[in-house]
């Protein structure tokens, strides 16, 4: 592997090789988890970093001064009353994460005791509560339907299960649209532009409209919207996969 290092001392380069960076981390998160005989999700983070030594329960109050997330990069998790299920699941996955880190620097070849980017700790929260090859089964066994796939994954950021949708080796935009809003919009490659393209409206406004699954082939494009609604908000997926000779691939602003 290319150095990756500007020179001593200097913290590892987060703009390495993306292939190689979740390379390293799945076979970390794979096993680690496998050691943990866990194979499929759910997963309680919270009772599993719980089983890390290192890694304990405080309150706010005896961790003054630190934020629930650098709190728990020091592997205190401070898992208040408040809290909702999703952020608790997430904080201590994110001690898990810091927990795992070395041994992805071990594998990339870092020193000991380098300063690791922030950005791999991001990576491998990401990988670690949806593991792709996770995903990739259950999206095969229920047909390619989100929805589907995300009540499998209880209590992780739905923005987290959606990004697996960008591991497709297919040029494909990923749209979350939050009540009326388009809230988040990424692609593995083609420029996606800040606003929906005219075919992915259309399909939204019919997931939204009619709470139904939606798949629209349109002007070398295919749309699948899925509705994610329940009695107090309102969000809709929008996978958008782009032939390679589709007019509007890689030409939107």
């Amino acid at each position: 592997m290319r150095e990756t290092r500007g020179g001593k001392g200097q913290p590892m380069d987060e703009a390495m090789n993306l292939l190689d960076l979740h390379s390293a981390i799945d076979r970390v998160v794979g096993s680690y988890l496998e050691s943990m005989r866990l194979f499929q999700p759910p997963v309680d983070w919270v009772e599993l970093a719980l089983s890390i030594p290192g890694i304990q329960k405080e309150t706010a109050h005896e961790a003054t001064g630190l934020s629930r997330k650098r709190a728990a990069s020091k592997g205190k998790l401070l898992l208040g009353d408040s809290l909702k299920e999703e952020s608790r699941q997430r904080l201590a996955a994110q001690a898990i994460a810091h927990f795992l880190l070395p041994r992805v620097g071990d594998i990339l070849g870092a020193e000991s005791g380098e300063k690791l980017p922030a950005s791999w700790v991001r990576a491998l929260v990401d990988r670690l509560m949806v593991p792709p090859l996770w995903f990739r089964d259950i999206w095969r066994n229920v047909e390619g339907d989100f929805a589907k796939v995300l009540t499998r994954f209880a209590f992780t950021p739905m923005e987290l299960v959606a990004q697996r949708l960008l591991d497709s080796a297919e040029p494909t935009v990923l749209s979350i649209i939050d009540h009326g809003t388009l809230s988040h919009r990424a692609s593995n490659g083609p420029r996606a532009g800040k606003v929906l393209w005219p075919v992915e409206k259309e399909c939204r406004e019919y997931v939204a409209h009619y709470s139904r699954a939606r798949r629209i082939s349109q002007g070398g494009m295919t749309v699948w919207g899925w509705p994610i609604h329940q009695s107090d908000w309102k969000k809709e997926v929008l996978r958008t996969v782009l032939s390679e000779d589709g007019d509007l691939l890689g030409t939107a602003d």
